[in-house]
């Protein structure tokens, strides 16, 4: 099977072509699919080999083929969708971690967008991303370009938080969760966590800038 490069609503259309073939699997909690990446987890080594099994046969039944060297088989913990996940935890891609504390200062605001696009990717494992951020957002708009120190100490910030390796916990069914929030000035900020083995564990850090209206 084959699906053409270019059209706008490819990408959408094999999702929702894999979504179907997999529907009871990914219904039955112990698979995850975004376009041709599939992850498969589950607690047990037999039900782990039945399930891929299953999958590999629905693949095969539909005419779906995989290259060996791009698949990873019975593994504590995985690279997906640019996370490290595993052991009910999930962590920022080593690589990636790497590339951020190397990143050049940026000398114009393309470079700026493209240091914050990439950082904004992993602000899910950020506490207070959008008031470490701020600075760095204030030069993407209308101003003047203006690097000073106020940015020198953001970006710092930023990349000490990523490179700290931050770890956020996977939700688990049936144990509490407990949001935390609060609000300033210029942004408003949330910690999901989750009680797990009788300690809170962050599931999700969540933070925005506020407009001025706001």
């Amino acid at each position: 099977m084959v699906m053409f490069f270019g059209l706008t609503n490819s990408p959408a259309t094999f999702q929702g072509f894999m979504n179907h073939i997999l529907k009871k699997l990914i219904d039955e909690g112990h698979v995850v699919v975004y376009l041709d990446d599939i992850l498969i987890f589950t607690s047990e080594v037999e039900t782990h080999r039945y399930l891929v099994r299953r999958v590999l046969e629905i693949l095969q039944k539909n005419k779906l083929y995989l290259k060996p060297e791009k698949c990873t088989f019975e593994a504590w913990e995985v690279e997906y969708l640019g996370l490290i996940v595993g052991c009910g935890t999930m962590r920022m891609d080593p690589v990636k971690i790497k590339a951020v504390n190397e990143w050049p200062k940026p000398k114009n605001k393309k470079q700026l967008q493209q240091f914050l696009g990439f950082c904004n990717f992993y602000r899910r494992f950020i506490k207070n991303y959008s008031k470490i951020a701020r600075p760095l957002h204030d030069l993407t708009g209308n101003k003047t370009w203006n690097w000073t120190e106020a940015q020198d100490k953001a970006m710092e910030e930023l990349q000490k938080s990523i490179c700290n390796e931050p770890v956020l916990r996977i939700p688990i069914p049936g144990a509490p969760f407990r949001i935390e929030a609060d609000s300033s000035d210029f942004a408003n900020r949330a910690v999901l966590s989750q009680l797990i083995d009788n300690q809170w564990h962050p599931v999700a850090y969540r933070s925005e800038s506020l407009t001025p209206t706001e």
